[in-house]
């Protein structure tokens, strides 16, 4: 089921203190879009919303509504917002399943491909790991990729558009290890490193 909205152009005045990273911004638990002048756009309605990204290509934003009933936001919805019509949809609604892969609780942290053409989120699904999923933007269609703990997407070079994820290692000789590995938008494991920040940023720019 595809749902639309369509919001008013909604002009604000920031306080000078007040910093944003990016075009598209979470303030109150509401979804706004900042352009060049400064003009400041809302794109969402009601509370409870976060997660607010925008892909390279300015196309396309996304974001999390949580389910207000849920107050582990369990269970929630990813948006998508049209930047140009200044529309959103919803893409993703939670469900739960018994198999992980295919459970959609708890959907965090969504990414968009460095083409624009994909959004990438994690769900809730073992015990010890949680699952990445992929979004296709044109069909709405999405899909389990892989297990990991963690999201990052490589934004140039060779490897642009690889993934950087947590994995959620057992050792032969017993215990865990949470590692970061480099794989391939499809999920298939390139190389994996160690478990610090250092060994995340070597994979996401050394390449």
């Amino acid at each position: 089921m595809k749902i639309a909205r369509r919001f008013a152009i909604v002009v604000l005045m920031l306080s000078p203190d007040f910093a944003i990273a990016a075009d598209l911004f979470e303030q109150d638990g509401s979804i706004f879009h900042r352009n060049e002048r400064g003009e400041v756009q809302q794109m969402s309605a009601g509370q409870n919303n976060t997660g607010a990204v925008i892909s390279p290509d300015r196309k396309w934003g996304a974001y999390i509504h949580a389910d207000e009933t849920t107050p582990d936001d369990s269970l929630s919805e990813i948006w998508l917002v049209d930047m140009a019509s200044r529309t959103s949809r919803m893409a993703v609604r939670s469900q739960r399943d018994d198999d992980p892969e295919n459970n959609l609780t708890h959907l965090h942290n969504p990414k968009f491909s460095p083409d624009g053409k994909s959004l990438y989120f994690t769900t809730a699904a073992w015990t010890t790991s949680g699952a990445v999923h992929q979004l296709d933007i044109a069909t709405l269609q999405q899909h389990y990729v892989t297990d990991g703990n963690s999201l990052d997407i490589v934004t140039h070079g060779k490897y642009a558009g690889y993934l950087v994820v947590t994995k959620h290692t057992y050792l032969r000789g017993g215990g865990t290890v949470e590692n970061y590995c480099l794989l391939k938008p499809n999920g298939h494991r390139v190389k994996c490193a160690g478990d610090s920040e250092k060994d995340k940023q070597h994979l996401l720019t050394r390449y």
